[in-house]
């Protein structure tokens, strides 16, 4: 009888600890110790949110040379932006233990040590809390067909008879590659390849030069293309869409240049509605000799391509930015220049005046913005319209602003820093406005849009309908 009542005690003095026992968050993930490049492997987090519910995000950070894309969300939106991946939950599932995974990739440009890390952040008691998951190290190593690449490379360069070659990386990597032809100690043929890798809408490369030399655009790939002192930039409003982009310029300098030159470049472009950018790779220099000039036939073939692709819309270069652009500064880029081609017609002296007339009356270019803001969108099109277009067709007079996103023109209105300011003007607009496209509300974090999801879990604001 003595015993049956200890047993008795020790289950009950049990049930009232769980009573007072504070339900815990894990968070488990299993990655790879290795992998070669251009391999994937499938990569499983386990979840226990332990009674948690409502807003929460799994973010995970990668080094560069790593990639992430999902496999199973298990209700969130998944977003791959700036080496970041991120699992945006508006309400948690509600199993207290639930998976979800994602395949990590090496890219065929990696090599070397790289560092994950993760953190799980949610919602308790109107307060944001953060799961710090450790850093796991993984070694990327040169599979076997990139060290056979880099073999028949180094082959064919030693059989090669009056040319000399630097080793050259595989064609396959993805992002922007350079290849620099040297025809002279003063004079260099710069070629530039873009692998498109789902790239779609803006896109930019900006090549800053060594000092004392300047570029002179050889072929545009589409591109509209400004040079200035030291720095030639490549930009696309809506890049083609097609496996590989190039271009190319010759730079010529006023000394002489010993070994390969230092150009520094870059690829900034719209990745899931967020800049990002990567550093253009420098594959190699091709010494060619003597020969005076490179690819001689691309400049008469060059010209009639470009007068139709923008036949009332004449470049002008003294117009550009000198100054290379953030990439936080990438909307207001597309915006200026979208204006700029939208609204000057082809003889230039007549037409600058009504521009500067009728522009600020139109449209304004939002300001830099710092943390959560809420707009919202009134009207998304391909071209810069004026106020006159949203009076005539939306009888619409109230201001606006624009902002290029994702390869379109797109007009929002009003900035609040209350998620439930902005829904209450998106449900007046709907109301007084029934032409307009269904206005809806958009967010940003410093001036970049994230979902209006992130943007609820980082303000730790409510919700509405």
């Amino acid at each position: 009888m003595i015993k049956y009542s200890l047993v008795l005690i020790h289950f009950v003095g049990l049930y009232f600890a769980s009573l007072f026992t504070e339900p815990t968050v894990n968070v488990t993930a299993v990655l790879p110790t290795a992998l070669a490049s251009g391999e994937k492997t499938l990569v499983t987090v386990a979840i226990e949110k332990s009674g948690t519910s409502g807003f929460a995000k799994f973010e995970l950070m990668l080094p560069y040379g790593l990639v992430a894309t999902p496999s199973e969300t298990n209700g969130a939106s998944f977003t791959f932006s700036s080496q970041k991946a991120k699992f945006i939950w508006m309400a948690l599932p509600e199993e207290d233990a639930f998976t979800i995974s994602y395949y990590l990739e090496a890219l065929p440009d990696a090599n070397g040590q790289r560092e994950v890390t993760g953190i799980f952040s949610y919602i308790k008691e109107n307060q944001r809390v953060d799961f710090n998951i450790p850093p796991r190290t993984i070694l990327v190593t040169p599979s076997q067909s990139l060290a056979s690449n880099i073999a028949e490379n180094e082959t064919s360069q030693e059989e090669s008879s009056g040319t000399q070659r630097v080793p050259l990386l595989p064609d396959n990597a993805v992002g922007c590659s350079r290849v620099i032809e040297k025809i002279s100690d003063t004079e260099f043929v710069v070629k530039l390849s873009v692998n498109q890798n789902n790239i779609h809408g803006f896109a930019k490369i900006l090549e800053t030069l060594p000092l004392n030399c300047k570029a002179e655009k050889l072929s545009d790939g589409g591109a509209v293309v400004t040079a200035d002192e030291q720095t030639i930039k490549f930009v696309w409003f809506d890049i083609p869409q097609q496996p590989t982009i190039e271009v190319s310029y010759r730079m010529n300098c006023v000394l002489p240049i010993e070994g390969q030159p230092a150009i520094n470049g870059k690829l900034s472009y719209i990745d899931n509605s967020a800049p990002a950018e990567m550093a253009v790779t420098n594959k190699g220099m091709l010494v060619v000799g003597d020969m005076a000039q490179v690819t001689p036939a691309e400049e008469p073939m060059e010209e009639p391509a470009r007068a139709a692709e923008v036949p009332s819309q004449p470049f002008k270069p003294a117009e550009a930015p000198a100054q290379p652009v953030k990439p936080a500064e990438i909307a207001t880029e597309i915006a200026d220049n979208a204006v700029r081609n939208a609204e000057i017609p082809a003889p230039p002296v007549k037409v600058l005046e009504p521009a500067k007339e009728t522009r600020p009356a139109a449209t304004s270019i939002p300001a830099p913005e710092t943390g959560i803001t809420y707009k919202v969108q009134i009207l998304a099109a391909h071209r810069v319209v004026g106020k006159t277009y949203f009076s005539s067709v939306h009888r619409y007079s109230e201001k606006f602003d624009i902002e290029n996103h994702d390869g379109w023109v797109k007009y929002t209105t009003g900035k609040y820093s209350d998620y439930k300011q902005a829904r209450d003007t998106r449900e007046r607009l709907r109301s007084s406005y029934e032409t307009l496209p269904g206005p809806f509300v958009t967010a940003y974090n410093d001036g970049e849009r994230i979902t209006v999801q992130e943007a609820l879990l980082i303000s730790k604001q409510q919700w509405y309908q």
